[in-house]
């Protein structure tokens, strides 16, 4: 009797995206496409929470009875964000938009824009986002489908792609995979795999930040207590300083 083929074994959502990512990467140098990548999936999830806490917001206002015509003014009030910590994110930085232009040629100035947009309106952010997506050796077709495929993920509470922190596991996995990839004295050198943090330990509270406000997701190792903590190297195109900006919170904004 014939045996029956066995069933392939499903991909999880991180390599999918990776195998398509790195399709697209061209002849880009692994350290230099990261921030690329790394970037985008940090801009796309600003941008979920963002339109998440906007559509509460507007069933809170439909609840108390807030007529339609005075929607916009709630809707565009940026303490209605910070205040449930979210990043404010600017009309032309949110995702839809980007999405919107991502098969135009000028793709990298309205992403390098857009990270400018959310630095000035959000201080903790500034001088840490990546810039340059409007460079003329960066392939814009294949920057236009990077963002088609970084769309596909989902950051809110109601997105269900197996785990709760969604952007922890792609961000640690695109980040073994680029150490993996990268070569010279300095390959890897800001990747610390979750199997190397320390474990939390009795009577410390402790958060995994990599990058910033992305709990749980191996690299930095930040202790919340009252004696001084050692860090390790921050992940990726965050330094010290920079991340740091945003350690110690258990908000986004």
């Amino acid at each position: 009797m014939a045996r029956a083929a066995e069933p392939k074994p499903t991909k999880t959502l991180e390599q999918t995206l990776w195998e398509a990512a790195d399709k697209l990467r061209g002849n880009q140098e692994p350290s230099e496409y990261k921030h690329v990548v790394l970037g985008l999936v940090f801009l796309k999830y600003v941008s979920d929470r963002f339109e998440e806490r906007r559509k509460a917001l507007e069933a809170e206002l439909a609840a108390d009875g807030i007529k339609t015509e005075r929607l916009p003014d709630f809707l565009e009030d940026r303490d209605e964000y910070t205040s449930h910590n979210v990043f404010w994110v600017p009309e032309l930085a949110r995702w839809g938009y980007i999405q919107s232009v991502a098969k135009q040629p000028e793709i990298g100035q309205q992403i390098d824009q857009a990270m400018d947009l959310i630095e000035k309106e959000n201080p903790s952010l500034r001088g840490v986002l990546p810039r340059n997506y409007g460079r003329d050796g960066l392939d814009k077709r294949r920057l236009g489908e990077l963002v088609d495929l970084i769309g596909s993920i989902g950051f809110t509470e109601t997105d269900d792609h197996g785990a709760d922190d969604v952007l922890g596991r792609v961000y640690e996995y695109f980040l073994g995979k680029f150490a993996g990839k990268e070569t010279g004295k300095d390959a890897g050198a800001f990747y610390t795999p979750r199997s190397a943090s320390p474990p939390p330990s009795t009577g410390t509270s402790r958060t995994l930040w990599a990058p910033p406000c992305a709990p749980r997701c191996g690299g930095c190792w930040h202790a919340t207590t009252t004696r001084p903590t050692p860090r390790r190297k921050p992940l990726s195109w965050f330094s010290s300083r920079r991340s740091c900006s945003l350690r110690g919170r258990s908000t986004d904004a």
